[in-house]
């Protein structure tokens, strides 16, 4: 899993922290909490912000609907 791993990460990180509330995590502790998660291999910092924003959105998605929104984040360029 790397950082283009959208839904896959939001799906990791809903099912792993539910004591966590996305709506005040900063950049850098998202970073901390993606990086440490069972199995990413992909580098130390994403490319760009953007793909925070998409996990964050991903995993709001998640936390109320139960899937994320219609896989088109699933991919970004960096």
């Amino acid at each position: 899993m790397d950082w283009n791993d959208v839904d896959a990460i939001a799906r990791a990180w809903s099912a792993g922290h539910e004591d966590v509330n996305y709506l005040v995590l900063t950049d850098d502790e998202l970073v901390a909490l993606v990086t440490a998660l069972p199995g990413f291999d992909g580098p130390a910092i994403p490319g760009n912000r953007t793909i925070l924003a998409a996990i964050t959105s991903a995993w709001i998605e998640i936390e109320n609907d139960g899937e994320p929104d219609d896989g088109s984040m699933s991919v970004y360029a960096e």
